[in-house]
């Protein structure tokens, strides 16, 4: 079966678009100064005892949830035990706090319920200006969480909250989603590998 040529163009411009993204985040040297720094946050606060919470609206909550079960999963390997946990996951929770508190506050409910000082807050917002996510992240500075933000181009609001802010250079959120995913998994590579062999990462 013949596919239509405006169709493998089309293929063709969307794997472009992502490989010369990824191309950018490779020649960004505040991408890579960023992540040294988001992993070595969160080894500290693994070696320190402490949790790694995901979150995100959206298709940004599945990659958190995907973050979270990445870093869950991998670090049964490790000599340190890793918590992870993404703050979307359950659905009767979420809406039950977006319904009676509003949405702008169901992840802050949450947060002062479980979150610990010295946990760390990884966000996840292609705008950078998701009013809950913000409100979690402040929440978080406030009661002494370290945080890592995953955005878009433009920082938003999110950046004033966050000690290691990953840009993706893109105004198309899906091309910024897929970035996410990628830079998440470098984190938990870099994050792994440090716990698994008792070193340290320098920045």
């Amino acid at each position: 079966m013949q596919t239509h040529p405006h169709l493998e163009r089309d293929i063709r411009d969307h794997l472009t678009n992502q490989a010369n993204l990824t191309q950018a985040l490779l020649d960004s040297e505040q991408v890579g100064k960023a992540l040294a720094l988001a992993a070595n946050l969160c080894l500290n606060a693994v070696r320190g005892g402490h949790a790694l919470w995901f979150v995100g609206n959206g298709i940004s909550a599945v990659d958190a949830q995907r973050m979270a079960a990445l870093v869950m999963t991998k670090g049964m390997a490790c000599a340190v035990p890793v918590r992870a946990f993404a703050l979307a996951t359950d659905g009767a929770m979420v809406t039950a706090l977006a319904n009676d508190h509003g949405v702008s506050s169901m992840f802050t409910w949450q947060i002062k319920s479980v979150c610990k000082p010295g946990d760390v807050l990884l966000a996840f917002s292609s705008s950078g200006n998701s009013p809950n996510v913000v409100e979690g992240l402040r929440l978080g500075k406030i009661i002494g969480m370290a945080s890592i933000g995953f955005m878009g181009a433009k920082p938003g609001e999110m950046a004033r909250w966050c000690d290691a802010c990953l840009h993706v250079p893109s105004a198309h959120s899906s091309l910024v989603q897929d970035a996410h995913v990628t830079l998440g998994r470098v984190l938990a590579t870099l994050l792994m590998d440090a716990l698994k062999s008792g070193g340290s990462l320098s920045h």
